[in-house]
């Protein structure tokens, strides 16, 4: 088969193709691509030329936590990701784990360069707010880029757009933020279209793999009781798909937040990290710990809740990130990662079978049958 090609490929009309035969040129056998270890702008958590998700509850310091990043790396300092508490934390990693606070606090003496940042916004003002947090945090000004919130630049700023493209490959920045993500979606665009936001997100993921830009997309999570993880993001779950690192960001019901990873393509999952804020609202890091977001969302559920009204709640969620409608199979096998007995689950699709909330279609495959459950409009 190689034979076949090599006259090809080596052919001066080919390697030579005018502009508009360009998509030709671009194939390549396998043996001429190059086999490369993943580079990380931090450590274990943002990988470099990657999509990184940062979800959040409302108010629990996403937007302190990226200024906070982006400081640390407009300096060369630590970012909030690299530092650990010197007095430790009850739930401090025990030597077993994957990366030992230890281990992360011997990194801290590895000096790093300064960097070129970029940040874009729709919800927060530059001026009224995101200085202050990035002057508090030490931000060497002069190595960070944005467009005011008043600036028209900013309405032509989305995924896909040549603008975006522009900007990325003329200023190169280590490290774009946008957030929300929402606020950058092509117009029209529908957050629970699955194929609709896979289309938006394959030019960004490109874009980073050609000029080194790490991307952190910045989106909210839901309250339903009986999700985590995966089932949190609100809107779309095309975003957890498309991101090669997620961390998740919440309330640990003692005064402190945490920030956990949830998802890691190149590596293991990375400790959880728990932060107080200053008296000047910044992080502080305050210990390690190996709980995930799904042992503090449990936490913090009432007692009281009961268990079948968390699985109902798991269900309708799941349904709605994958655009109403999924296989029986599939649905069981999430709820059993998420917790939920078979028996559990067999009485809660029931009750919402009885509540005309569900609906079930069969399938004929070749193989055989495949029961699918679709959530119902609610009826006027």
């Amino acid at each position: 088969m190689r034979e076949n090609l090599d006259p090809i490929l080596t052919d001066p009309d080919f390697l030579a193709l005018p502009p508009q035969q360009d998509f030709l040129s671009q194939f390549r056998t396998m043996d001429t691509v190059p086999e490369e270890e993943a580079q990380w702008l931090v450590p274990g958590y943002i990988p470099q030329g990657q999509i990184t998700l940062l979800a959040a509850d409302g108010g629990v310091g996403k937007t302190s936590f990226w200024c906070q990043l982006l400081a640390a790396l407009s300096t060369g300092k630590h970012t909030l990701l690299e530092e650990v508490s010197p007095k430790g934390d009850s739930d401090s990693l025990s030597e077993k784990a994957d990366t030992p606070a230890e281990t992360l606090s011997a990194k801290q003496d590895t000096p790093h360069k300064e960097r070129w940042g970029a940040f874009f916004s729709t919800e927060d003002s530059v001026r009224k707010k995101l200085k202050k947090k990035l002057r508090l945090a030490g931000a060497k000004m002069m190595n960070l880029i944005t467009l005011e919130s008043s600036s028209a630049a900013l309405l032509e700023l989305r995924l896909g757009s040549p603008e975006l493209s522009d900007f990325i490959h003329s200023y190169r920045p280590a490290l774009c933020v946008l957030d929300p993500i929402q606020g950058f979606l092509p117009h029209g665009v529908n957050m629970a279209a699955r194929n609709e936001i896979r289309e938006c997100l394959a030019p960004l993921m490109a874009l980073g793999e050609q000029v080194g830009t790490a991307f952190l997309l910045v989106c909210h999570t839901n309250k339903r009781a009986g999700a985590w993880g995966r089932t949190r993001l609100a809107d779309s779950a095309d975003l957890w798909d498309a991101a090669r690192s997620v961390l998740m960001m919440g309330d640990a019901g003692d005064g402190r937040r945490y920030l956990s990873q949830e998802k890691n393509n190149y590596g293991p999952l990375q400790p959880t990290r728990l932060y107080t804020f200053s008296d000047r609202g910044l992080l502080v890091p305050a210990g390690l710990t190996q709980k995930r977001d799904r042992e503090f969302q449990l936490q913090a559920q009432p007692p009281a809740a009961p268990k079948r009204e968390g699985c109902k709640e798991a269900i309708l969620a799941l349904l709605e990130q994958h655009g109403g409608e999924m296989p029986v199979r599939e649905l069981e096998e999430e709820l059993r990662e998420m917790g939920y007995s078979y028996r559990m689950w067999q009485r809660v699709r029931q009750q919402l079978k009885n509540e005309k909330r569900v609906a079930y279609r069969c399938e004929v495959l070749d193989g055989g049958r495949q029961w699918h459950i679709s959530e119902t409009p609610p009826t006027a």
